[in-house]
């Protein structure tokens, strides 16, 4: 099976200012983009699917990040362009056996213009562009039915996130020495550097039971996830965690009406 389709995006900015105390932040800015993307699905048999995926991804900025310019003022940034990624992932799906179904997903993710800060003045975060990230990785997937409404689910993302591109992040300087020399001092970012809050690899896990008849349903979840790097420093990493939660719930059918309930319990207990 072979899928192609087209997208196109208008996205329009706009602020009005009406502290104008530090100057007027009025401003607007209007983007768009017209993004294809294709994919193909081969059934291999009754068992197993192979699929591969290819688009590309438009990303505009918030209307946070063109609050500010760079220089502490509080004119519109017009400047902050927006992010554009070119996007693949192969992958297959398939049974292992009759209640057990199975994915594997690789994908990599190449993006130009990334939006980054460029710097906090007095608790203004201002926003630049930098130049170019890639993000690579594979996600497994494990679904399975025990049986008597009993079930599990599990996976597990690795992604290597980072910077293709070196660039200034508090200014528009070409070198290091440069960046380093500015009135204000910006900070060097190396190409091959982390970004900054992208996990490594991330778990999640959770054993569901349904009961049919009523209508319940009920599940204990884990989410893990490792050590993230916090800033430009390669030392500078904040540790891993898991959580527990909880979740259950009713559904009613009448007619052609559906009701449901449900209740939530987040963090029953955390794992560092």
């Amino acid at each position: 099976n072979l899928v192609a389709g087209v997208r196109h995006s208008n996205v329009s900015l706009k602020s009005v200012d009406k502290y104008l105390l530090n100057g007027d932040g009025s401003g607007s800015a209007s983007f768009s983009d017209t993004l294809p993307v294709i994919g193909e699905l081969y059934k291999f048999n009754d068992m197993i699917n192979f699929y591969a995926n290819a688009g590309q991804g438009f990303e505009t900025p918030s209307l946070v990040e063109v609050a500010y310019l760079p220089d502490g003022s509080g004119g519109f940034n017009k400047n902050v362009m927006p992010a554009t990624s070119n996007n693949y992932e192969v992958g297959v799906k398939a049974f292992l056996g009759a209640n057990t179904r199975s994915s594997l997903a690789i994908f990599k993710t190449d993006t130009s213009n990334e939006i980054v800060v460029a710097e906090n003045v007095n608790g203004r975060t201002s926003y630049q562009n930098a130049g170019g990230t890639q993000r690579n990785g594979a996600e497994l997937t494990l679904d399975t039915n025990f049986g008597s409404g009993f079930g599990a689910f599990a996976s597990y993302a690795y992604l290597d996130a980072k910077y293709t591109d070196p660039f200034c992040s508090g200014g528009t300087a070409a070198t290091r020495t440069a960046c380093l020399g500015l009135a204000t001092p910006g900070t060097w970012v190396s190409a091959e550097k982390a970004i900054p809050g992208a996990y490594r690899q991330t778990v999640y896990a959770e054993l569901n039971w349904k009961h049919t008849p009523s209508g319940f349903s009920t599940a204990l979840e884990t989410r893990g996830v490792g050590q993230v790097s916090v800033s430009d420093k390669v030392s500078d990493k904040a540790n891993g965690y898991a959580i527990v939660n909880w979740r259950g719930g009713f559904v009613q059918n009448i007619k052609q009406w559906r009701f449901s309930e449900f209740v939530r319990i987040e963090k029953i207990r955390v794992i560092v």
